[in-house]
């Protein structure tokens, strides 16, 4: 009791002290021009105190009202969120044993709003007192963030940071509780996949799978077999992942990604059971939500189209490539720079359909808007370029053969693009871009074969995509360039 008297006391001073303040401040009560620091002095010295008390004040009460109950609660352990921003500071919350993983998640991402705002802020500073504050912000909010990290984490990204992953990876200890530990083998699996350990990664994924069957485990999990082209994990862990979904969005979204790897895989049918499902659930969704839904829709629509085009239904492919170009157009027309990726793709996409129904002034089209929009993309996404280039290659190949053979120069052109691209990415990741550097050499030695006859030329690139084919994953894409390798030399056998 004497201690909040004292406070209040306290309080009421300091408060008093203010209004004493900005009386003299606003020249109530006069001073002598050579007292005229005395306000601000004073100010300094009793308005912070006053502002401090205060929060001192309301903070202890809603201690005190938490404790009868009014904080939020998560299985018996209380936990106290930060309180966001107040008057340019950010006032970090603590939170307390083991908190609701949705809530600091979600305290994380309101953090990182915060920095992207003070960005923006500091870039618009017009003077250095606003610049400062906003870099204060930004420095606030991050040593939040750091903060927020299991120890762990933050002496291992400390280590990743001076360049030494491999201490890092051995600093993390797996061997903890069963949600720790799962979280430990992601984490380190993180790393290894930074090291280009994907082997190594992989096993720690299926640890933390193991031993934590959750929805997010088996998502992250899938993903990483997708990219390494391991596709039959991929598709076991989407379908252990779908029954866990927690709405129908999350359901579609899953079913999306498990079409697109069940496609890759040549499980035409499971493909399309699966696109089916996801366009039904975007399409009710996008009756409520148009702005939200419609380009997951089209995003559907464009696997659907390559699922058609790969198994010869092409009217259904025009249909579906055409129905997702055009939600894509209807957007662009308010907002131009809208899904410039997706555009691009899906307009490659609509030219290798026309390419294959003989289609050749349709499909050179097609092709020179997906360039055109690629090119705004300021080389961006180069793997897309490099797909485009290596499928104009073909389109130019099959021009110079029934046209004008000068269209052959374009379509060596366009395969040099093609395969310099696809040469870089496979030093950076060559377990994902290696098939398609081993398909741009297959296509060149088809090209030397039929179109103009090279023995040495055609076998040089044959014999290089069944080399750069030993080190990729045997999945059927592959299985596919080394069968029609394979028949390139053995018709150079036979001649």
């Amino acid at each position: 009791m004497k201690e909040r008297t004292g406070l209040i006391l306290r309080v009421i001073i300091a408060i008093a002290s203010v209004v004493i303040c900005v009386l003299i401040w606003m020249k109530i009560i006069p001073l002598p021009d050579g007292w005229k620091e005395i306000p601000i002095a004073l100010v300094n010295l009793f308005a912070a105190p006053a502002f401090h008390f205060i929060d001192l004040f309301m903070r202890k009460k809603k201690e005190d009202s938490g404790r009868s109950g009014g904080g939020v609660q998560n299985g018996g352990q209380s936990v106290i969120i930060g309180e966001g921003m107040k008057g340019g500071k950010i006032h970090v919350g603590k939170i307390v044993n083991n908190p609701d993983p949705k809530l600091f998640l979600d305290r994380i991402d309101e953090l990182h709003k915060v920095i992207a705002q003070a960005e923006a802020e500091a870039a618009l500073a017009k003077n250095e007192l606003a610049l400062q504050k906003a870099i204060n912000t930004k420095l606030n909010a991050e040593n939040a963030i750091r903060s927020e990290q299991p120890d762990y984490k933050q002496r291992a990204l400390d280590l990743r940071a001076e360049g030494k992953i491999k201490e890092a990876i051995e600093f993390i200890k797996t061997d903890e509780v069963v949600d720790e530990a799962a979280n430990r083998h992601i984490f380190t699996a993180e790393l290894l996949i930074d090291n280009f350990q994907f082997d190594e990664a992989a096993d720690h994924y299926k640890r933390a799978a193991d031993i934590l069957p959750s929805l997010e485990n088996y998502i992250k999990i899938a993903s990483f077999y997708k990219v390494l082209n391991r596709l039959p994990d991929a598709i076991e862990y989407y379908k252990r992942g779908l029954p866990l979904a927690n709405s129908l969005e999350e359901k579609a979204k899953i079913l999306d990604r498990m079409g697109r790897a069940q496609e890759e895989n040549n499980d035409f049918s499971g493909a399309q059971t699966s696109y089916t499902e996801a366009l039904e659930i975007y399409r009710s969704l996008a009756d409520k939500n148009k702005d939200e839904y419609l380009p997951k829709v089209a995003t559907v629509l464009h696997g659907l189209g390559i699922l058609y085009d790969r198994t010869q239904k092409y009217e259904k492919a025009f249909d579906a490539l055409y129905d997702a170009i055009d939600i894509y157009t209807d957007i662009a027309e308010k907002n131009p720079d809208a899904h410039l990726l997706s555009r691009a793709t899906i307009l490659c996409s609509i030219g290798h359909l026309h390419h294959l129904t003989e289609e050749y002034t349709t499909s050179l089209a097609r092709y020179r808007n997906s360039k055109e929009i690629y090119g705004k993309l300021s080389n961006q996404y180069p793997n897309g370029e490099a797909l485009l280039d290596n499928n104009m290659g073909n389109l130019y190949k099959d021009m110079g053969k029934n046209f004008d053979v000068r269209y052959y120069k374009e379509a060596l052109d366009a395969y040099g693009s093609a395969l310099n691209t696809y040469t870089k990415l496979a030093e950076i990741a060559p377990t994902i871009f290696l098939p398609q550097v081993a398909q741009v050499n297959h296509n060149l030695s088809v090209f030397y074969l039929f179109n103009i006859p090279n023995k040495e030329s055609s076998l040089y690139y044959a014999s290089k995509a069944m080399k750069t084919l030993d080190k990729c994953n045997n999945t059927p894409f592959v299985i596919e360039i080394r069968e029609k390798s394979k028949m390139v030399i053995e018709q150079w056998n036979n001649r």
